[in-house]
């Protein structure tokens, strides 16, 4: 009995000097085994598969043209261990250098079945015989695998690990207040991974711009593919409703500007379609009701402007909205 890989290394012997060998194979589920003369049977038999195989040589002795009795000598030749790893990815905090996410090395194999030796940088790791291992430093690791029965050894089997540091923070820029195609750009410090961007409870996307942002709150999510990073944000789009229904239904019955609650100093006015001053609102109250003088205002369009400031700059801006009934 053999194991995959290795020679039965047959040594034929003569009762009678001069006597020749000649042998034909028989195997199952095995390869390397072929037809051949001489005295000695030395070839490398490999398993085809992952059960026992076998090899059967029919040696037949020749001396003088006569032919004697043939010998049959069977070889069993078990399967090597096959251990398997996969390259992964450990997650390590840059300040501390420690892993914060591991990585698990599994070989696939029983540990009731075989022993394992792990080694990393082609260093022997003392304590660790299990079939997995828990790989908390970045480097190539190896495994060799033995049959606790047979005691074939399989191949160092290798994975490479890798590190991924988080993303630190993130910072997000917007275009000015009240522009029509708001766009937001976010961008991450620090950290080495490739970086998946979510606006909301949207689908994360590779770019990190994200356009046509409505006005309001919103919540900026930055991962990345290792599972490293986990950032947020909380943003606001400064504008305003196109339009508002005060129709006392409970929704939209109000206008007010979006996005600019923060700013209570920021001074608001309303005007009909002639210049006329309507309504002073602030941007932390509950806005215009669509009243003026205690009288409901008729369905049509009406002006605002703003005084607020942006980037400690302070700045004025003016346009329309419509009251529907």
């Amino acid at each position: 009995t053999i194991c995959s890989g290795e020679s039965p290394n047959i040594s034929l012997s003569p009762s009678i000097v001069g006597t020749t060998f000649d042998w034909t194979v028989i195997q199952s589920g095995v390869t390397g085994a072929t037809d051949g003369s001489g005295d000695v049977i030395n070839q490398i038999l490999e398993t085809s598969g992952t059960a026992q195989g076998s090899v059967i040589y029919r040696v037949t002795p020749t001396l003088n043209g006569c032919v004697g009795t043939s010998l049959d000598i069977k070889v069993l030749v078990n399967p090597l261990p096959l251990p398997e790893l996969t390259d992964g990815v450990i997650c390590v905090d840059q300040a501390t250098n420690v892993a914060f996410q591991t990585h698990t090395l599994n070989t696939g194999l029983s540990i009731s079945s075989y022993n394992f030796e792990w080694y990393f940088e082609n260093v022997l790791i003392a304590g660790a015989v299990s079939n997995t291992y828990e790989a908390t430093l970045a480097g190539n690791y190896e495994v060799i695998a033995t049959n606790k029965v047979t005691g074939c050894v399989s191949s160092p089997v290798s994975a490479n690990v890798t590190a991924s540091f988080p993303g630190e923070s993130i910072a997000t820029t917007q275009t000015p207040a009240f522009a029509d195609d708001a766009t937001l750009t976010v961008t991450v410090t620090g950290g080495n991974g490739i970086y998946e961007y979510r606006l909301d409870d949207g689908a994360f996307q590779a770019s990190n711009i994200f356009t046509n942002v409505t006005a309001g709150p919103h919540t900026v999510t930055v991962g990345d593919t290792n599972g490293c990073t986990n950032l947020t944000q909380d943003v606001f789009i400064i504008g305003y409703p196109k339009f508002f229904t005060p129709n006392g239904d409970g929704f939209n019955d109000s206008w007010n500007l979006i996005g600019l609650s923060n700013q209570p100093q920021a001074k608001i006015y309303i005007f009909d379609r002639y210049g006329k001053l309507l309504k002073q609102i602030s941007s932390a109250g509950d806005g215009w009701d669509g009243t003026y003088t205690g009288q409901l205002m008729p369905a049509t369009d009406y002006w605002f402007t703003v005084e607020y400031t942006e980037l400690s700059a302070t700045k004025i801006f003016r346009a329309h909205f419509s009251l529907l009934r």
